[in-house]
C-alpha cells in the first residue's frame, strides 16, 4: 500500500505527467510507479521483491484478478525492476531512460501486446521469431500480453514450446481477468499471482491522496461512497473521481455524488424501509414515485434497495457499523431500529424477492412496474419471525404433552359454533383457559380413579345427562353395560392474545364418552357399524368396502380389504382419515384404539356370485366401477365416490 504522506512519492507520480498542453486522466497520472505505491496487493509485492533479491526470477508470470486491481501496472513495475540501469532492484529509480520509456510504454525491449486483437497463430509465430533476437539495450526482453485468455487455441499451442523453454534473455508476463479460460498447459508453465479486490479503506486513502495532490476538497462521506461504488476496483474509483472533479468546481458533497451517479440518498431509502416495515404499500409507492421524479434509474435503485436490505440483515444479526456498506455510518442506530422492526427471517425473504426481481429485469422493458410490484410484495410479507415463535411454542415439551392428551385443536372461527353445539348436546358450559391451565388438564392421565373432568377455573364439570327417554341406544343394547367414564376429553380452540402477544388459549369442553367399552371379537361388528354411521359419506364408503374387522391384540383393530381394493385401503390410510376414524372410535368406546389396514391374499378373496339371470346388483356394478383405473384416478383427484352406475342408452 502506498504511503500517502510521503511527498516524494507524490512528486514522482506527478513527474510522469506529460506537458500541460495534453491532459492526462487521473487514473494514468497517478498510476503506481514502484512496488511501494502498489495499492492493496502486499502478497504480490512481497513475492516479486523476494524473487529479485534472491535471484530466483522465473521466465513466465501470470497476473490474474478483477478489473482495475493493478495487473498491468504490476507487470510494468516488475519489468522496470528487472531492467533498471541500477538493477535488478526492488526499487526502480524511475529516472533512467529505461524506466521512463517503460512507464510510457515506449521501450523497444518491453513489448506490450493486446491479446484481444493479436490472438491469431500468425502473431504468435512472429513473437517466437523475435524471441531469438537479443534485447537492444535492456537486460531482458519482456513480453507483456494483456487479456491473454483471448488468444485462440492454435495460438496457445504455438506458444507452448517457447513458453516452456524460452531464451535466457526473454521473460513472459501475462495479464487476464479470466484465468479459467487459459489451457492447463499454459497455467502449468507460469507462476500465478491472483490480485484481490482492493479494500474500501485503501481506496479511500488513495482518493484522499489524489484530492490533496489536485488541491481539491471533498466530504469524507462522498469519498467513502465513491470507494464503495468502485466494488474493489481502484481504477473505477479514480474514473468516478475524474467525473466529479469535472462536475463540481468547489467542495464535493454527497449530493454531488448522488446527482452524478443517479443514485438515491440512503436516508430516503431507509424511509422506504420503514414504510415496508409498517406494511404500508401506499406510502412505499409514493416514495418510489418521488424517486422516479428525482431521476433515479430503476435498475440502480433496485441494487441500492438490495444493498440496504443487506445492511439491515447485517444489523439484525449483531454486526457493527463497520460492516454497513450501503448506508452512512451516522445512520447505524436507525438501521438497527428498522432491522428490529422487520425481523431476520422477513429480511431473508425480502432479499430473495429482490434478487428474483433483479434477475427478471433483463427480460422486460417495463422495469418500473417490476420494481413497484416487488415493493408491494415486500409490503405484503407476513412477519415470519412471529411464525418462528409459534413453531417454537408448538414444538415445546408442554405442547407435545398437550397433543398426547387427546385434546383436539380446531380453527378459531368455529369456536363459537362448536361450543354452542356442545352446550346444546351435553349441557356443558363454555370455559376459557390459559396455556398452563390447558396443559394441566392435558397432563391428567385418562382412566385414573382420581381424575375428574374439570374446567379452566378448577371447578368440576358434570358428565352429560342421560337421554330424555331414559332408554339406551341400540349399541348399548347389543353390548354389555359399562361403568361411567371418568376420563376427560375436550376440544380446545387455541388463539393468541393480540393485546400482549402472550400465549393464551381458549379451551371449550366437548362431549365425553358416556361409557368405556372394551372391544372384543364378539362386539366388534356392531361397534364398527356404529362408527361408520357417525362418519361422513366418503370415509364411510371406503370403510364399507372392508371384508373383515377383527381385534388382533387389545385396542388394536385390524381392517382387511379384498386384495384388489388398494385404492380404498390407501384412502383410509391417509393421516387425516385415520385420525378421524380413531377419534370416532374413542368417542364411541372411550378407549384409544389403533387401526391397521391390510389386504387379503388372493386365495382368501371371496368370489363374486353372479345371479342366474346375469343381471348384477347396483352394489356389484358400483364395486366393479371402483376398480377401473380412470375411476380410481378421478376419485383420488377430486375426493369423489361412486354413487351409482348408469349404463349408456342404446341408439335408436
Amino acid at each position: 500500500m502506498m504511503d500517502h504522506d510521503d511527498s516524494k512519492s507524490a512528486s514522482e507520480s506527478l513527474s510522469t505527467s506529460p506537458a500541460n498542453d495534453r491532459y492526462v486522466v487521473v487514473a494514468r497520472r497517478y498510476r503506481p510507479q514502484t512496488f511501494d505505491e502498489l495499492v492493496g496487493q502486499e502478497h504480490v509485492r512481497k513475492a516479486l521483491a523476494n524473487a529479485i533479491e534472491t535471484n530466483r526470477v522465473g521466465h513466465a508470470y501470470l497476473f490474474a484478478g478483477p478489473r482495475g486491481t493493478g495487473k498491468t501496472t504490476t507487470a510494468r513495475i516488475f519489468a522496470k525492476a528487472l531492467n533498471c540501469s541500477v538493477g535488478p532492484t526492488i526499487v526502480p529509480c524511475n529516472q533512467c531512460n529505461i524506466c521512463v520509456d517503460i512507464s510510457e510504454g515506449a521501450d523497444v525491449d518491453v513489448i506490450e501486446i493486446d491479446g484481444a486483437s493479436n490472438n491469431g497463430v500468425d502473431e504468435v509465430r512472429a513473437l517466437r521469431e523475435n524471441c531469438t533476437i537479443r534485447p537492444a539495450r535492456c537486460r531482458f526482453k519482456i513480453y507483456i500480453i494483456d487479456e491473454v485468455h483471448m488468444l485462440s487455441k492454435p495460438a496457445f499451442n504455438a506458444l507452448l514450446k517457447t513458453l516452456e523453454e524460452p531464451p535466457e534473455h526473454v521473460k513472459f508476463m501475462f495479464c487476464t481477468t479470466d484465468p479459467d479460460k487459459l489451457p492447463i498447459t499454459v497455467l502449468s508453465r507460469c507462476q500465478r499471482f491472483d490480485l484481490s479486490p482492493v479494500e474500501e479503506t485503501k481506496i479511500f486513502d488513495r482518493l484522499k491522496f489524489i484530492l490533496d495532490a489536485e488541491k481539491r476538497q471533498a466530504d469524507d462521506d462522498a469519498i467513502a461512497m465513491l470507494a464503495r461504488r468502485a466494488y474493489g476496483s481502484l481504477r473505477d474509483s479514480q474514473s468516478l473521481l475524474e467525473q466529479l472533479l469535472s462536475f463540481s468546481s468547489g467542495n464535493i458533497t454527497v449530493d454531488d455524488v448522488h446527482q452524478l451517479l443517479g443514485t438515491t440518498d440512503s436516508g430516503k431509502l431507509l424511509d422506504l424501509m420503514e414504510a415496508l416495515a409498517a406494511r404500508d404499500a401506499s406510502d412505499a409507492l409514493e416514495l418510489l414515485s418521488e424517486f422516479w421524479k428525482g431521476g433515479a434509474e430503476p435498475e440502480r435503485l433496485s441494487e441500492q434497495i438490495l444493498g440496504i436490505y443487506r445492511d439491515l440483515l447485517s444489523a439484525s444479526v449483531g454486526c457493527s457499523s463497520d460492516l454497513m456498506h450501503y448506508s452512512q455510518p451516522q445512520e447505524f442506530e436507525r438501521v438497527k431500529q428498522v432491522a428490529g422492526r422487520i425481523g431476520k427471517h422477513t429480511l431473508l425473504a425480502s432479499l430473495e424477492i429482490m434478487q428474483e426481481m433483479l434477475r427478471r429485469v433483463q427480460a422486460t422493458t417495463k422495469v418500473r412496474i417490476l420494481v413497484e410490484t416487488a415493493i408491494v410484495r415486500l409490503a405484503s410479507l407476513e412477519e415470519l419471525d412471529k411464525v418462528e415463535e409459534w413453531l417454537n411454542i408448538l414444538q415445546s415439551p408442554q405442547m407435545k404433552d398437550f397433543a398426547r392428551s387427546g385434546l383436539v385443536i380446531t380453527p378459531s372461527d368455529s369456536s363459537q359454533t362448536s361450543s354452542a353445539q356442545k352446550k346444546n348436546d351435553i349441557g356443558l358450559s363454555e370455559t376459557t383457559a390459559t396455556v398452563p391451565e390447558a396443559l394441566e388438564v392435558a397432563n391428567t392421565e385418562p382412566g385414573t380413579s382420581d381424575s375428574k373432568p374439570v374446567g379452566a377455573n378448577g371447578t368440576p364439570v358434570m358428565p352429560a345427562p342421560p337421554t330424555p327417554d331414559g332408554q339406551s341406544s341400540s349399541l348399548d343394547a347389543a353390548l354389555p353395560s359399562q361403568s361411567p367414564n371418568p376420563a376427560v376429553t375436550s376440544e380446545s380452540v387455541i388463539q393468541p392474545s393480540s393485546a400482549n402477544e402472550s400465549a393464551e388459549y381458549q379451551v371449550s369442553d366437548s362431549s365425553l364418552p358416556e361409557t368405556i367399552i372394551t372391544i372384543t371379537n364378539q362386539n366388534v361388528l356392531p361397534i364398527w357399524e356404529r362408527v361408520c354411521q357417525n362418519l361422513d359419506d366418503l370415509t364411510a364408503s371406503n370403510l364399507e368396502s372392508a371384508e373383515s374387522v377383527a381385534i388382533s391384540v387389545p385396542n388394536h383393530l385390524v381392517v382387511k380389504f379384498p386384495s384388489h381394493y388398494t385404492f380404498q385401503k390407501d384412502a383410509c390410510e391417509r393421516p387425516e382419515r385415520r385420525t378421524k376414524l380413531e377419534e370416532e372410535l374413542y368417542r364411541t368406546t372411550g378407549n384409544r384404539v389403533r387401526v391397521t389396514f391390510e389386504l387379503l391374499p388372493e386365495i382368501s378373496q371371496p368370489k363374486v356370485v353372479e345371479q342366474d339371470s346375469g343381471v348384477k346388483t347396483s352394489r356389484q356394478r358400483r364395486r366393479e366401477a371402483e376398480q377401473h383405473p380412470m375411476v380410481q384416478q378421478a376419485m383420488e383427484t377430486f375426493g369423489a365416490e361412486v354413487v351409482r352406475v348408469d349404463h349408456p342408452r342404446r341408439r335408436q
